[in-house]
C-alpha cells in the first residue's frame, strides 16, 4: 500500500478506494493523497470534494486510477 501512495503523491495521480467507514459503511471513493503516515492517510476526497482523513487499517483495496483517456485505447 504504501508504494501506491507514494506513486499518487509522486506522481499526481488519482487513487481508487474501496474504503470501510467506522460504522461500517463501504464506500468507493477516488483520492487524491496529499500525505500519510503509518495510520492515517490524508487525502482530497472527490466524493465530498474536500480534504479528509482516512484509517489506512480502513482502506480494503486501492489501486491508481488510469491515466490513459478511453479514446486513446
Amino acid at each position: 500500500m504504501e508504494g501506491l501512495l507514494n506513486r499518487s503523491i509522486l506522481e499526481n495521480r488519482p487513487l481508487e478506494v474501496i474504503y470501510q467507514s467506522s460504522k461500517g459503511a463501504f464506500t468507493q471513493r477516488t483520492l487524491m493523497v496529499k500525505s500519510f503516515n503509518d495510520t492515517y492517510v490524508m487525502a482530497f476526497c472527490l466524493m465530498r470534494r474536500k480534504v479528509r482523513v482516512f484509517k489506512r487499517c480502513n482502506i480494503l483495496s486501492a489501486r491508481l486510477k488510469s491515466s490513459k483517456k478511453l479514446s486513446d485505447a
